[in-house]
């Protein structure tokens, strides 16, 4: 009779050991599940910029919806770009275009910007 009680406490321990396991499971697939909706989301954000979101240095943000906001900062891009020397000798830039570096981020939850 002791072998079997014994038996059920040690069976007790393992469920409970194993069920703690599978909420950890649940738990991750759940943060996965947001983390990949905020990159899709962060991603078409990205493609909104110089179309929906002007393209200017700058910072701008706003909501997806209730849970997911965004922001978008726009500064420019500090490259080490080969310059070209103009006829009196001053760099001129081989590309004539500006280039800027955007951050996207998609923020959920409880999270403060």
């Amino acid at each position: 009779m002791l072998e079997v009680l014994v038996a059920f406490v040690i069976l007790a321990m393992v469920l409970g050991v194993l069920m703690e396991i599978f909420a950890g499971g649940l738990r991750n697939v759940g943060r996965a599940s947001e983390t990949q909706h905020a990159v899709l989301l962060a991603q078409s954000k990205l493609a909104a910029v110089g179309i929906e979101v002007p393209l200017a240095a700058g910072e701008v943000n706003g909501e997806f919806d209730k849970t997911y906001r965004w922001q978008v900062s726009i500064k420019p891009y500090q490259d080490n770009q080969p310059t070209a020397a103009d006829d009196s000798g001053l760099p001129v830039p081989i590309l004539p275009v500006m280039l800027f570096e955007v951050e996207v981020r998609v923020l959920w939850g409880d999270v403060d910007p």
